[in-house]
């Protein structure tokens, strides 16, 4: 199954990188905005976990209790920050036995919007995860630069 699905793992190592990066750049962050390194540690732990595992629990959470609300649209949209919830969201296609894996399934050859063997719409997640991190960590390098700038002028 695995070599039929190259690009779910090439996806899968996209997500990994950019989350080291990600994960890089908030603790950069943290340690250009403070002064003390144990101020900083923990303050990069904290905006890690909340980065990671936030928005997969509020999407638990909301399709638990509130399945039927309107949010869970935002709990979708908030699991996009998430490179846990988007690597659950990649399509890994197997081969169906039992019949009970409907989004796990190959799409077929006269299905409309199928690009390298898979739906457009199933490699979602992995695309606004890829754009919405890659615009985070621009963010957050611009901010480190900017802070770093005015900290070394200021110590001079």
């Amino acid at each position: 199954d695995y070599w039929t699905n190259l690009p779910t793992l090439a996806a899968y190592v996209i997500v990994v990188a950019i989350s080291c990066l990600t994960t890089a750049n908030i603790a950069l962050f943290c340690s250009t905005i403070t002064r003390k390194t144990s101020t900083s540690l923990v303050l990069s732990y904290v905006l890690i976990a909340i980065l990671f595992f936030v928005p997969p629990a509020y999407q638990y959470f909301i399709g638990t209790y509130f399945a039927t609300s309107t949010l869970s649209q935002t709990a979708y949209i908030a699991a996009m920050f998430s490179p846990f919830s988007t690597v659950h969201e990649i399509p890994l296609y197997v081969d169906d036995v039992s019949g009970s894996l409907k989004n796990w399934t190959r799409p077929s050859q006269g299905e409309s919007d199928v690009w390298l063997g898979y739906r457009l719409e199933d490699m979602l997640p992995f695309v606004s995860f890829v754009v919405i991190a890659l615009t985070i960590n621009i963010i957050l390098g611009l901010f480190i630069i900017n802070f770093f700038k005015r900290r070394w002028r200021f110590s001079s």
